[in-house]
């Protein structure tokens, strides 16, 4: 995006997802923080691009998270969601496969997540559907305002 023109903020909580996207995006700004308690102040975004974010909060955050993005969106902004979709509505603390790290995650089902997406009073505009890494099903939305 960078290369595009685009003005690229990175916000992470992980100072080790930080230093990634210092690798993959030099000369962007990187912050360090938790994206729904950042004063953003009065900026506003023409895109916001969230992968493998929304299933690391509960619901109910979640939803929180959502309604931020849609209060930072510019008119005409968009905005890029992608998570993996399940079979039923779940979250809690399990381990994460292939390590010995236990974390908190919710699995989401996808009229679950859609729900979510309309209480925050956002609009979907495109929707795809992807094979991720170990068999997972995932979803990518394009989200308006």
């Amino acid at each position: 995006l960078k290369n595009k023109g685009f003005d690229v903020i990175c916000l992470d909580i992980s100072e080790k997802m930080l230093e990634a996207a210092r690798e993959a995006c030099q000369n962007c700004r990187y912050l360090k923080g938790n994206f729904i308690d950042y004063d953003f102040g009065n900026s506003r975004f023409g895109g916001i691009f969230a992968r493998a974010v929304i299933h690391v909060f509960p619901r109910i955050e979640a939803v929180r998270f959502l309604k931020k993005t849609r209060g930072l969106l510019t008119e005409q902004g968009v905005a890029h969601i992608c998570t993996s979709l399940h079979d039923n509505s779940i979250e809690g603390y399990f381990p994460k496969p292939g390590t010995e790290a236990v974390r908190f995650r919710r699995f989401w089902e996808e009229r679950d997540l859609r729900d979510a997406i309309k209480s925050a009073r956002l609009n979907i505009q495109r929707c795809e559907y992807y094979e991720g890494v170990r068999d997972k099903k995932g979803i990518s939305l394009l989200l308006t305002r």
